[in-house]
Order: structure tokens, then C-alpha cells, then sequence
């Protein structure tokens, strides 16, 4: 009924305190002023309060990783940090996509460490283990995943960016609406799900309109391991569930459109997006739309793939499927780097 293409792509509230939590100081604007920082060079001594806060976020993750132990079928699935030993100008958020893991992203988040950040990523319900896991998981989970993730990162630099692929660019671009107040550095935006695929929207609203069809996984999920699943870093089979969370989502992000084209020219936030023309899951010429509509002025960088390269929508963010990888790798740290 789905095309199988669609499922190829396509994260905590603090307890309530009297001091405001990290997320709480970011959106409020709090933080020492943005700083220098050179290429492979550690992030200068902070203050005593940002020690604190940088040690809490370092224990914050250790627990946050720890958590998704149960059920991980590969440990490059977990969540990772690139920290460089204290509080750094800038850190970053790393977002997966549907049906992947962080692993899609590490190498992403190698490029931005290496140019100073600090880098955290979040390993959302439902993945890293079994599809199954996908039948349940739910869009409010993946958002409540996502904010345990800036509480992190807002511990570990004093200016945040978000960086998504696919479903993550989706969770990005929602953070940003769902928190009035989150001025974010730099969005980073890799095959970004802004719109499904032109050809699979109408069997995907259809298909979401059932829920019987939203508790079945595509394709035959059985044991033992020969029929199970073989690939160690994402899900080569999809619970429908997965795609109909991300079709609200992106409706959602339709609904709050303006409001958040608003929120990134009032913070002066650049950003960088990659598309490829031959993305058959995701929308290209919903990203190229979106890329339009930010201000000339605001530094933002397009990288897209034209259709001849035959580049896939999940190749983008990894060296081994994406031919131009290293090319990809230096304008992004270029970007990033840029004040």
C-alpha cells in the first residue's frame, strides 16, 4: 500500500526546580558571551557555575545513555558525545532520523567537534532495537526526547544548535516552535523531512487514516535470525506507526510555518541544509521552497545534490554512501565555523 521507499528514512522534562533548569536558561537568553574558537584547539577555562553546569550535563548523558541499554542491537546505535573537557561557545544537538540511529549522525558530528563544538545526540523511542519498538513510539515521545537532549547540550556550550536528518531536521524545525525562547546558533538541516515525498503523500494519509494499518510493521518481521533483521544501524522494515508520527509532525511544522521562518530571522540563525534531487522519500522541492524563504542576509548555505548523482535520501550524512562526503564535511565545518 506504502511504497517500501517511504520506510527507509522516514527525545525529558526536568523535575520542577526553584532554579531554572539549562533549557529554561537558554530560552531566557542566559550565558557568557560568544568566544573564539580555533580549529582543534579546547574550549577555554569556565567559570565556576558553568563547571557545575557543564559536570551536570556530563552526568546527565552517562545516565541518558545508560537508559538505553535494554534492547540495543549495536552499540554505535547509542547516543554519543564529543565533549573537549569543559563548557565550550558553542555545542550542537544531533537528531536521527526514522528508523535510524546516532550512528547516521557521528560522523556529521565529527566534522562540528573537530571546529570546537561540543556535541550530543539522542537515540529516540522506538529505535535501535527492533521495529516493533516503531508500533508503539509517539510523536510527544520523540519531542520529550528531544528536549532531555537541549537540556544536555544547554550544560555543554553557551550557544546551541540543532542539527536533524530526515525525521530529526523535522524535530528541529518543531523544538523551535514548541519553545518561544530558543534562539538556536546554527540549524543544520540534512534531507530534512519538511514535506513527504510528492509521489507517497496520498498513500501515506490514507494509510494513516486505519489503525489497524498503523500497528503493522511493512514487510514480514519474523525470527529466527536469518528472516529478523540484518542491518546493525537502522531498520530495513518499518511499523507504519513510524511514518503516520511523522506526518503529524509535519503538519504540524506547516501549521507553525511563518511563526518559525519568524524565530530564526529574529535570532540570526543561518542555516545549513543538504537535498538531493534524487530523494524519493522526503520532499526535494519542499526544502529548496523552505531555503527560499529565509532572509538573503542571513548566511545560510543550500548544498544540493542534482539528480543525475542518484544520491539517496539516507546517503547523505555517511562517507561510505555519499560520494562527496569529504566536500560535504569541509563546507560544513566552514559554516560552522563562521560566527
Amino acid at each position: 500500500m506504502i511504497k517500501k521507499t517511504i520506510y527507509l528514512a522516514v527525545m525529558f522534562a526536568a523535575a520542577p526546580s526553584f532554579a531554572a533548569t539549562p533549557l529554561e536558561q537558554l530560552e531566557n537568553g542566559a550565558g557568557a558571551s560568544m568566544q573564539e574558537i580555533q580549529l582543534g584547539v579546547p574550549a577555554a577555562a569556565a567559570a565556576p557555575a558553568d563547571v557545575a553546569g557543564y559536570a551536570n550535563a556530563i552526568g546527565e548523558f552517562k545516565n541518558y545513555r545508560q537508559s538505553k541499554l535494554n534492547g540495543i542491537k549495536n552499540e554505535d546505535n547509542l547516543p554519543f558525545m564529543l565533549e573537549h573537557g569543559a563548557k565550550a561557545p558553542k555545542t550542537v544537538l544531533m537528531i536521527h532520523g526514522l528508523t535510524d540511529s546516532p550512528w547516521f549522525m557521528r560522523q556529521l558530528g565529527e566534522t562540528l567537534y573537530q571546529r570546537g563544538y561540543n556535541v550530543v545526540s539522542v537515540l529516540l523511542p522506538g529505535h535501535g532495537t527492533k521495529p516493533e519498538d516503531l508500533t508503539t513510539a509517539t510523536k510527544a515521545e520523540w519531542q520529550a526526547e528531544v528536549d532531555r537532549g537541549l537540556e544536555i547540550a544547554a550544560g555543554l556550550g553557551e550557544r546551541v544548535s540543532l542539527a536533524g536528518f530526515s525525521t530529526g531536521g523535522a524535530l528541529s524545525l518543531d523544538a523551535l516552535h514548541r519553545h518561544p525562547g530558543l534562539k538556536a546558533d546554527k540549524l543544520f538541516l540534512f534531507s530534512p523531512a519538511l514535506a513527504i515525498n510528492e509521489s507517497e503523500q496520498t498513500s501515506v494519509f490514507l494509510g494513516c487514516q486505519s489503525l489497524w494499518l498503523t500497528t503493522k510493521i511493512k514487510g514480514d518481521y519474523k525470527e529466527p535470525a536469518e528472516t529478523a533483521e540484518v542491518s546493525p544501524y537502522n531498520y530495513t522494515k518499518m511499523a507504519i506507526n513510524g511514518v503516520c508520527q511523522l506526518s503529524e509532525l509535519i503538519g504540524d511544522n506547516n501549521d507553525g510555518r511563518a511563526e518559525i521562518l519568524k524565530r530564526l530571522s529574529s535570532a540570526g540563525t543561518a542555516v545549513f541544509a543538504v537535498e538531493s534531487e534524487a530523494d524519493t522519500t522526503v520532499s526535494p522541492a519542499a526544502v529548496t521552497e523552505f531555503m527560499a524563504e529565509l532572509p538573503a542576509a542571513s548566511g545560510s548555505v543550500y548544498v544540493r545534490y542534482p539528480q543525475a548523482e542518484g544520491i539517496a535520501h539516507a546517503a547523505v550524512t555517511r562517507p561510505e554512501t555519499n560520494p562527496h562526503f569529504s566536500e560535504l564535511s569541509q563546507k560544513l565545518g566552514e559554516f560552522a565555523a563562521a560566527n
